[in-house]
Parts: C-alpha cells; structure tokens; sequence
C-alpha cells in the first residue's frame, strides 16, 4: 500500500485497514516494452502507451513514487524486500531487504517529500500473540539504505509537506486508534493524537493544518484539524449528524484540500446500503459551507487535482464521480467496470486528469482510463497487456508525468500465482 496524506504519490485509497489495501496493492529482468492502444485520444494529443514493464518482486502489495527524484518504490511482501525503479530508465537499480521478525513481513511505503526518506511499514502474518511492536523500516532516498528501524508500533499513513513530520496509525487491543506523530528531521515520535486516525489524511498546502479523520466509535463522523506546526488539535469537526449513534452513521474514509481554493473536501462512507456524501469545509474557517450527494455506497476515496477539480470514487459501485472546484457541482458519473472492488485511481500534478484502472469480467483488468479535468469524461483508455486479478495499484510521478501500476500479469496458463509487475505509461 501506498499511503501518503497529501497525496504526493498520486496514490489514491481509502485505508482502513490491511485487508481493504490488500485489494486495491541477482536484479530482476527488464521485460520487453509493450505498446498499448489509446483508444478515443483526442485530436492533435500524443497518444499515451505503456512503455516497459518491470517485473519485481515476490507478493508485491505497495507502491509510491518519490516526488523529488521520480523514483519508484515497490513493497514485497512475500520476499520482504522493496524494489526501486529508475523513474529515468524505468529499470531496477536497487534491491533494499527489510530484515526484521519472520511474524512480520513489510506492506505500505510512503515517501518524504520534504527529506527524500522513505518510509516502510510492518504488519503481522503469523497467528498467536501480538507482536509487541510493528516497526517502521526509514530507506535513505538518496543512498536506497536503511538508515533506522523505529519500533514505533503504527503504520505510516502521510507526511506533511511543509515540516516533514510523518503520521502513523497505530491501533490498540481494543480497536480504537491514535495517531503517532514522527518528527521527519529525528524521526522521533513528538506528539500522539488519541482518537483520529491517519488513514485518509489531509495537509493544508496553504495553511499547513492537518486533517484527520475520527478513528474511534467515539468520535466516528468527526475531522480533526491540527496546527501543522504545534500539533495541537486547533478544532474538532462533525461531517455527519444524521444519527445519534456514531457507530450508525458515515465515517470520513477520505479527505483532500483543494491548491486552488484551499476548500477541505471531505469523503464520508458507510456499509453497503448506505449512500456516501461529500462534505465541503471552508479552508479559512473550517466551517461546513456545503454537502455534495455523490452516487456511490460505501467506502469512499477522494483526491483533488491542480485545477480543482474533485475525484470521488467507490469500492462497492465502482464508480467515479467528477466534480467542479469551482461550483461544488458533479459534472460526470463514470462507471469504472461492472463489478464491486477495491476502485483504485491517481491524478496528475502536470495535468490535474485522472486515471483508473478500468476493470472487466471478473478478474480482468482491462486497461487504465484517462479521465479529464476539464470536461470530467473519459478521454482515452491505454490497454495493459496480459493484466490478470483484482488487486493493483496506480501512481503518477510528479516528476517525470509517467503513470505506473501494479498488477499480475498472465504468463502461463492456468497459473494461480501469476508474476507481478509494474506497468509503465508514458505521461
């Protein structure tokens, strides 16, 4: 899993946990590139293609790409080891091993944008008592070495772009969370937030505060907003009233801040049966200035792009819904595949477009659909070739422009535990 708060890996998913990211995510050898068709690309625009494919490792599950160097980030779980592909010659140039308790193996990665460092979390395979701590592996961004392993007991969720301080989820015997703040210069932990979790968060580009959902019954329908420079809890926000009971109503899944008017976009889903709502704060003042009715049930994943324009998807439709920045209106409802799953899409930062995986008959990925900013319609679909399952992720580097996921790919037939790879698409 590729989990980054802001968004700074173009990576989109709602994280509530292991199992829903499980869903969504000698050097090994370069397979040769293989072109894609980019049917319906408009007139007079480069057609996108998929331009290599890279096998890496055993049970991959993340993916991130570094928004300074473009370097990408591939997390194994079976051969507990993380992959880096050169965002330049899209080939492996390292292989980082993560040594730590055979109970553990590793499944999320983050990347600083602020330090360059990357961030690699645990998880717990084996039954029996729990571990009595999930340890966080930090990878030099510049040397691909480890340089610390924090037995800090949480999994990586975001790092904020304007002080570097990474936030952690950690979850206790009971089921509530807290939040584990890491300074990114010491990587110490400096403050801890009962009460919220990480999944899902937020930093104000603008004003630095911190966005985070509620992350106990508690305080389930709750955001709250830290200053992003003393990590203080500066206001607690209800998005959704509807229910006296917390445990019955919507829980925020997914928040995002608008670059271009700083206005909090927040995804709040339910169980099947239930539909999600978007929650619109005002960036200044935190207040509820609007509440969007979009199409999908359930769990939701939000991201916004340069231009403003809002992207809200759902696991249980499959859908996408496109909404203006500017008039808080949905321009486009886009059906991503017929069946439910883990919807899994990123954005541009050159373009503001979105892309998703555009699924078919179960299991098959059929190919990525480009999604326009401007208009809110699919524009182009680029085919990958030989794709096969249902979990996969996406991620654009903010570098090169250049789209990569993860997915199986069929190679021999039948084959219960097809290779993975990562797929290459040209920006």
């Amino acid at each position: 899993m590729s989990v980054s708060g802001a968004r700074f890996s173009g990576v989109l998913t709602s994280w509530r946990g292991r199992a829903a990211v499980a869903k969504v995510i000698g050097a090994l050898a370069l397979a040769p590139a293989a072109a894609g068709a980019a049917a319906g690309t408009p007139a007079g625009a480069a057609a996108q293609r998929v331009i290599a494919t890279v096998r890496v490792g055993d049970g991959p599950s993340a993916l991130a790409a570094d928004p300074r160097t473009g370097a990408v980030y591939v997390v194994n779980e079976g051969s507990r080891t993380v992959k880096v592909i050169s965002g330049r010659t899209s080939k492996v140039i390292a292989t980082v091993a993560i040594k730590e308790s055979r109970a553990l193996v590793p499944w999320a990665v983050t990347v600083s944008p602020v330090t360059g460092d990357v961030y690699v979390s645990s998880f717990q395979v084996t039954s029996g008592p729990p571990v009595k701590s999930l340890p966080v592996t930090v990878i030099s961004g510049r040397t691909n070495k480890v340089i610390a392993t924090l037995p800090v007991n949480g999994t990586v969720s975001g790092v904020s772009p304007v002080t570097g301080d990474v936030y952690l989820t950690a979850i206790s015997s009971g089921g509530s969370t807290s939040v584990k703040i890491l300074s990114g210069r010491t990587n110490k932990v400096i403050a801890t937030i009962p009460g919220a979790s990480a999944w899902g968060m937020a930093v104000s580009p603008r004003t630095g505060e911190v966005y985070l959902p509620g992350g106990s019954v508690a305080s389930r329908g709750s955001v709250k907003v830290l200053n992003g420079r003393t990590n203080k809890v500066a206001a607690v926000i209800q998005v959704d009233e509807r229910t006296p009971n917390p445990q019955d109503g919507l829980t925020p899944d997914a928040i995002a801040v608008s670059p271009v008017t700083g206005e909090v976009y927040v995804a709040n889903g339910g169980g099947w049966g239930q539909a999600c709502t978007l929650t619109v704060l005002a960036g200044r003042t935190n207040k509820i200035i609007n509440t969007i009715a979009v199409g999908g049930l359930g769990q939701a994943q939000l991201a916004v792009s340069r231009t403003g324009t809002v992207y809200i998807a759902n696991n249980y439709t499959n859908t996408m819904d496109v909404i203006s920045g500017r008039t808080n209106q949905v321009i486009n409802t886009i059906q991503l595949g017929p069946y439910p799953g883990d919807t899994a899409f990123a954005v541009s930062q050159r373009t503001g477009n979105a892309y998703a995986f555009d699924t078919g008959t179960y299991p098959a990925i059929v190919g990525v659909s480009v999604i326009s900013a401007r208009t809110g319609k699919v524009t182009a679909t680029i085919r990958l070739p030989k794709a096969v399952g249902d979990s996969y992720q996406i991620a654009v580097s903010p570098v090169t422009g250049d789209i990569y996921t993860l997915n199986p790919v069929n190679v021999n037939t039948p084959n219960p535990n097809p290779p993975w790879v990562v797929s290459v698409i040209s920006s």
